[in-house]
């Protein structure tokens, strides 16, 4: 099993970082919760959702609207977890201005939650609000989703894919601007679309063949197709012979990586997020450097996050409260490496004012036998007193115990980490 720390920056007025703080981070950080057993995560407007190895989900941050899927509209700056399922697999959030949540469970049903008053965009038929997980339809073969500022769109293991909420600029794809409060498909129908992402106000998806397709806004070029036009059903965009192998639609920008390595985007680029030296639009794609080892990207409000297959994290565009993740609040028009020492990166999402990765990490070491070992910390190893020997259970990567703590056999609260062989951390980290 994938051992992963989750580590997040960026703005933290509602305590989206997770770290019990509401104080914004310009460089990453830990979650309170520490552990190394994180799988997913995924940057709403200004809240955090979670998946863990063991199939649990978890919510912080902005609480209104219901977003975080605990019932309630408070905030929560540590991780809580959504009701007791461990059968969660994906998960998407609306990384602008509104907290409308999906996720699909292991048996391909689909769940919503949050904003759903303007256009019906939970798909749940109605425009009622929810503040915990709702089924939408009964259908069990849903594979991905993808949900942003009022619509969402899916895709299920047939390969048809299938769009709801507001259609202002045709971004349903139903060659209308007809607003739909249900799953309905796309006007060209078909069984092969692969991936799909929603943008502010348009879509890009893949084909099996590896064809890129959008629809939706076309304001400031973010399809692509050379125009300014909005389009209400998909079109093919054209670059080179290679083929997409993922792409992700920000706000009135869209952002291509090609089979390749090489990385292309297009749209509106007034903070730099196109990653292209300057600040100009751009109606068709155009690459971005000449690197060709890109293998992952994720596209924000108005920034973008990309990993190398070396495994170290790249960012650019706005860096408004730190999300760039660079130490600093400046913003970026070509990709600056986000540095904590470590080149292990597994996982990225950029949200619309925080972002968050993914860092693998070895096996922890599991003492067995410590009647000679020292208290404190050797080599990531988290021991205990000389005159206990009950090591089995004990593992390290839970930094929130301070040395003392360690050596005393005590943790307080939520900061600690430090669990005895019979005693379990508030948190059950472990």
């Amino acid at each position: 099993m994938a051992l992963n720390q989750l580590w997040l920056w960026g703005r933290n007025g509602n305590g989206e970082l997770g770290d019990d703080t509401t104080n914004y981070r310009s460089s990453p950080v830990q979650t309170i919760c520490g552990g190394t057993d994180w799988k997913q995560v995924s940057c709403g407007y200004e809240y955090t959702l979670a998946i863990k190895n063991d199939g649990s989900l978890w919510a912080w941050g902005w609480g209104g609207e219901g977003g975080l899927g605990n019932n309630q509209t408070t905030d929560h700056s540590s991780p809580i977890q959504i009701g007791t399922d461990n059968s969660w697999k994906f998960i998407s959030t609306s990384p602008t201005e509104s907290s409308e949540s999906a996720a699909i469970k292991s048996n391909g049903t689909l769940w919503m939650w949050g904003l759903n008053a303007y256009c019906g965009q939970l798909g749940l038929g109605n425009t009622s609000n929810k503040s915990s997980p709702t089924q939408v339809g009964t259908d069990t073969t849903w594979s991905k989703v993808s949900s942003n500022a009022y619509f969402t769109g899916a895709i299920k293991t047939d390969g048809t894919l299938w769009m709801w909420g507001c259609n202002g600029y045709g971004n349903l794809g139903t060659d209308n601007m007809d607003a739909k409060s249900s799953p309905v498909q796309t006007i060209t129908g078909g069984t092969n679309w692969s991936t799909i992402s929603c943008g502010y106000s348009h879509v890009a998806s893949l084909k099996n063949n590896g064809t890129l397709w959008v629809w939706g806004s076309n304001s400031s070029g973010q399809l692509g197709n050379d125009s300014n036009t909005n389009r209400s059903s998909p079109i093919q965009v054209f670059s080179g012979s290679n083929i997409w192998l993922d792409v992700k639609a920000g706000s009135y920008f869209t952002v291509g990586l090609q089979n390749d390595g090489t990385l292309w985007s297009w749209g509106y680029n007034g903070y730099g997020q196109l990653g292209l030296g300057d600040t100009n639009n751009r109606s068709s794609p155009e690459q971005i450097g000449s690197s060709n080892d890109w293998i992952d990207i994720s596209a924000g409000t108005y920034h973008v996050i990309a990993r190398k297959n070396d495994g170290s994290i790249w960012a650019w565009g706005e860096n408004y409260n730190g999300k760039l993740g660079d130490n600093t609040t400046t913003n970026r028009s070509l990709p600056v490496q986000i540095s904590t020492g470590s080149n292990s990166w597994s996982y990225i999402n950029a949200g619309g004012t925080h972002s968050a990765a993914l860092l693998s990490i070895s096996e922890p070491t599991v003492v067995t036998s410590c009647a000679n070992a020292a208290c404190g910390t050797q080599t990531g190893l988290s021991c205990i007193k000389s005159n206990v020997c009950t090591c089995a259970k004990w593992k390290f990567f839970y930094p929130q115990c301070s040395r003392a703590n360690i050596a005393s056999g005590t943790c307080s609260g939520r900061s600690g980490a430090y669990v005895a062989s019979v005693t379990v951390c508030s948190q059950n980290l472990f």
